[in-house]
């Protein structure tokens, strides 16, 4: 019974050493942080938690069964020299076999205890680099294709594949890296793209600063759907909003400071952004065929000026959880390198944006207005905007969506008119696609749209698409 008693107290105590252990665990995984893998930590343990609990109840229970009956007398140990009388073999239980079952019970307990410990050591000890990535393989097929234009061949493309890292530093610091593999858009050569590198620290939830190259926080589009082409709905992006090297007139990515948070407001969360960064340039000239794109200056601001940007959102609850607006605005100095007399432009613009993400809804829109003035040249002022809207369901494995666009682009704005012309050109488009996801990591996607031209640099065209999307 001594042995018994023992291991009762050692199954008890390695419950309460687990179960305080647990305790410190949580404490310190639950420090203020917005990273998902913390939190699906925070959720193992408290699993574990309730476990544990769970366990101590048995073991208690099973100690107050070894216990004499209330009411009941133990028996005096026999004198010395004396030998003990027989046991009464009327109303006597079997004690060996109930010891035994209470003993294999125990064993039981104990193996569950050690496996538990085992299982959130290696949970809590692990400091490996989360590894994840993002594939996609297109069709494009044109009515007409134009070298100079963003429909420059029909036919199968292997664009990129792009690998995603969130390295494990502890409850603060962070560090978010996006590397892509990827062909570029005139040639068939492979390039490494560093798309984003970004260190941060996390104050709390209303507050965590970052340092590096991040995707610029305008709108919602931006910062919603990274280069994964697997979480988006549609194949492409609204084509003012694409990124530098596929098209885009936006600054979809800034090298510089980031801060953003969160704060419980109502029923809601308001939501910002602030960033600073190096000014976005125009290449023109020295750089792959078909230049005039945007680049972020990864080596510093060209013409030693800053961008700036603030964006401020509102996420609702209760009956309107799903639904967030926002209100954004940036200024930065775009300096082309337009040989021997480059071209700077004060680029501006303000914006409000709306997303409902719910009940297998997804419609998002975005708007901005652009004012613009030409620093080097007569100095004149210029407005343009652009827009989007898309809508679409999910019916079980089946996303059917439509998405209209339109970017008015001033051509005497500098900035618009130095860009290549499959980008800074005015344009409409209409899309009608169907989206099917044969697993969670993995979905075809069907689109057909119809580019139409306003202001005649560049010849309109249809587009059918297809694409298939993995993320692992």
């Amino acid at each position: 019974m001594k042995y018994t008693t023992m291991r009762r107290t050692m199954a008890a105590a390695g419950l309460v050493a687990l179960y305080a252990g647990l305790s410190s665990a949580v404490c310190a995984q639950t420090a203020p942080t917005t990273d998902e893998h913390v939190r699906e930590l925070e959720r193992k343990l408290e699993q574990s938690l309730k476990r544990i609990d769970e366990l101590s109840r048995k073991v208690e229970r099973l100690e107050a069964g070894g216990a004499p009956a209330a009411g009941t007398q133990a028996q005096p140990a026999p004198a010395a020299g004396t030998q003990a009388p027989p046991a009464p073999v009327a109303n006597t239980p079997a004690q060996p076999a109930a010891a035994a079952a209470q003993n294999q019970r125990i064993d039981e307990l104990e193996s569950e205890v050690r496996q538990l410990s085992q299982s959130v050591s290696r949970v809590d000890t692990d400091t490996g680099v989360p590894l994840h990535g993002f594939a996609n393989i297109d069709g494009r097929f044109f009515s007409r294709t134009d070298p100079s234009g963003d429909n420059v061949h029909s036919g199968v493309v292997e664009k990129a594949i792009e690998f995603y890292l969130t390295p494990n530093l502890g409850p603060r610091v962070k560090l978010l890296t996006e590397i892509a593999i990827e062909t570029g858009e005139y040639s068939e050569s492979v390039n490494i793209d560093m798309e984003r590198l970004q260190i941060g620290y996390v104050q709390s939830d209303e507050l965590t600063v970052w340092a590096g190259r991040f995707h610029t926080p305008y709108g919602y589009w931006n910062t919603a759907f990274h280069h994964g082409a697997q979480i988006q709905t549609s194949i492409q992006r609204p084509k003012f909003l694409a990124f530098e090297d596929t098209y885009g007139m936006m600054p979809a990515h800034t090298v510089g400071f980031l801060a953003t948070g969160k704060k419980r407001l109502g029923d809601g969360r308001m939501t910002y952004d602030f960033a600073v960064g190096n000014s976005q340039r125009i290449l023109t000239s020295g750089g792959q065929p078909g230049t005039g794109q945007v680049d972020m200056n990864l080596l510093g601001s060209s013409n030693n000026s800053a961008s700036v940007l603030f964006n401020l959102g509102y996420e609702f609850g209760s009956s309107l959880d799903g639904l967030k607006l926002g209100i954004d605005a940036m200024r930065w100095n775009a300096t082309d390198d337009v040989a021997p007399l480059p071209n700077t432009t004060h680029m501006g613009f303000v914006g409000a944006y709306g997303a409902y993400t719910a009940d297998d809804w997804e419609v998002l829109g975005e708007y901005y207005l652009f004012h613009d003035t030409n620093a080097s040249g007569d100095g004149s002022s210029h407005s343009s905007s652009a827009y989007y809207l898309q809508a679409g369901r999910t019916f079980g494995s089946f996303t059917p969506y439509t998405r209209w666009e339109s970017a008015h682009l001033n051509q005497n704005d500098n900035y618009f008119a130095v860009l290549a012309p499959a980008i800074g050109s005015s344009y409409w488009r209409d899309v009608v696609g169907l989206r099917y996801d044969l697993t969670r990591s993995t979905a075809f996607k069907f689109e057909l749209n119809r580019t139409f031209y306003r202001d005649q640099r560049l010849p309109s065209y249809n587009e059918l698409g297809t694409q298939v999307a993995v993320r692992f």
